[in-house]
């Protein structure tokens, strides 16, 4: 039967494995249609690694051709190391700029220093004192750039970025509709290196923290304690605000590093935390409960974070943590793309446009003038004063038509053709590294005015050297560079180019 729902696409990324789940939102929740995940040689797999790129194209490949369709949004679900995940209090006092405050706050954390970071935050409620409270993520921005570039290649655009652990409480409070809002569940991501752990009061996040995985207790009887331990300090802090009752609480671990054993794990970590509610699970389980409709092979085969990031792609805004950790980097270029393709189908247009009035200019003028022959024919004019006033007629009709075609010909004569195609390659080929462009506007076709930013003076001054070194431009010199306002060591430089002209041919 053929699928009329809308299709989404989640890829979840993690040092040992790569999968993917293509979903489709229907009338009574949300479908698997297919799910793949290729494992790693590598455990360690650095992020856009080749190892890691050719693993992702086999497993959208076997997703089938739905899934490389443009018209498919993509999310991502990406295990950064390192990753912060934080609960902030709001200031009293709002700032003029809370990006800005958040990403401060953020950079303070060890972890992240003297890194380039990508962030970003939302609001969760208010605290039991009133204030109000906002979620924050922060990851290192190469990581993320690199991942997006590899799903690129693999043939998905991915539009939305996010941690693990919020992609897979998405899936899970998917699959338990029906009490998400009656219960408390703590949700702990256990990593290779480190754990996730979160508590969700009555579906609303609570807390939530990161913590690293002693070198030392990373397997055994040293690994169930040590988790044990940290789980109950999460019990601790809900019992302190309130919530007592152990029963009502749901604690559910997620194993998603490859040399543990979901089913080793639960019993002894059941005893040491003394809760028959525990569970300890797969990264990669069916997706339960009334919004499953995948066949059995491929709802075994999901991961629920990749189906979690899919939810996402279906619907941004209907998410209560609206996190998206898309570089700004990715989102510009997309943008002057965008923009490019649609100067160059305007100017195409354009010069259409202008063809079409030439012809049917042209077209009216033979048409006057069959016009005159026959009515010299029908109306037997071979006197000579016929003839002269007819003579007369015609060179009126003549320089009239002369006179509406000039601006026209000189207009076609004088445009000059603009290739943008070679003129976005040349700057591709020219651009450093580590510069970037924001603004690209044109002067008549006749110069071309280059905008952005660079990460020193120097690399401004290579790039104006490049371009001026391109077949493409006439000239290329460096008007300006001067340092962006906001403290952040960017330099804002301005390029001055002069067009080689093609000029049409008559």
């Amino acid at each position: 039967m053929k699928s009329h729902g809308k299709m989404t696409l989640g890829i979840d990324i993690c040092p040992h494995q790569v999968s993917a789940a293509l979903i489709e939102r229907t009338g009574q929740g949300f479908k698997i249609i297919a799910a793949a995940s290729s494992d790693l040689a590598d455990g360690r797999a650095q992020q856009g690694s080749a190892e890691q790129a050719r693993a992702l194209s086999r497993t959208i490949r076997r997703l089938g051709r739905r899934a490389r369709s443009p018209r498919v949004k993509a999310a991502l679900s990406l295990s950064a190391d390192p990753m912060l995940i934080q609960i902030l209090d709001m200031p009293k006092h709002m700032p003029a700029n809370l990006r800005e405050f958040v990403a401060s706050e953020l950079k303070q954390y060890v972890a992240l220093s003297g890194k380039r970071i990508l962030s970003d935050f939302c609001g969760i409620g208010l605290s039991e004192e009133g204030q109000k409270r906002m979620l924050a993520v922060a990851a290192e921005m190469e990581q993320a750039v690199a991942a997006v570039t590899a799903c690129a290649k693999a043939g998905a655009i991915v539009e939305a970025i996010e941690p693990p652990l919020l992609a897979y409480a998405r899936a899970f409070h998917a699959s338990h509709r029906e009490d998400k809002y009656a219960r408390h569940v703590l949700i702990a991501v256990l990593g290779s290196s480190n754990l996730t752990v979160s508590l969700f009061c009555k579906g609303v996040l609570d807390f939530v923290r990161v913590r690293d995985i002693p070198s030392h207790m990373r397997e055994g009887d040293s690994l169930c304690g040590w988790l044990a331990e940290e789980l109950k300090a999460v019990i601790r802090y809900h019992d302190a605000n309130g919530g007592a009752d152990h029963a009502a609480l749901h604690v559910r671990v997620v194993v998603q590093s490859p040399g543990l054993s979901a089913k080793e794990l639960e019993p002894p970590l059941r005893a040491r935390m003394g809760m028959d509610s525990l569970v300890v699970t797969l990264s990669h389980e069916p997706f339960p409960g009334p919004a499953a409709g995948a066949d059995a092979g491929s709802a075994e085969a999901a991961s629920l974070m990749a189906v979690g990031a899919a939810m996402k792609a279906a619907d941004p805004d209907a998410d209560d943590l609206k996190i998206n950790l898309l570089p700004e980097e990715v989102k510009r270029a997309r943008s002057l793309a965008r923009h490019a393709l649609l100067t160059a189908i305007a100017g195409a247009c354009s010069f259409l446009g202008v063809l079409l009035a030439i012809f049917l200019l042209s077209r009216t003028a033979g048409a006057a003038r069959e016009q005159v022959e026959r009515t010299k024919i029908d109306k037997q004019l071979y006197t000579t004063r016929a003839l002269i006033a007819q003579d007369k007629f015609l060179d009126q009709e003549i320089s009239r038509v002369e006179r509406q075609l000039k601006p026209l010909h000189e207009s076609l004569h004088a445009r000059c053709e603009v290739d943008w195609c070679a003129i976005l390659n040349a700057v591709r080929q020219a651009a450093p590294a580590d510069v970037c462009v924001t603004e690209l506007s044109d002067d008549k076709n006749e110069r071309l005015s280059l905008k952005g930013l660079a990460l020193s003076c120097e690399a401004a001054q290579s790039f104006a050297r490049g371009l001026d070194g391109s077949k493409t431009f006439l000239s290329a010199s460096l008007i300006r560079v001067t340092r962006q306002e906001g403290g952040r060591g960017l330099m804002e430089y301005q390029i001055g180019c002069s067009l080689r002209p093609v000029r049409l041919e008559k």
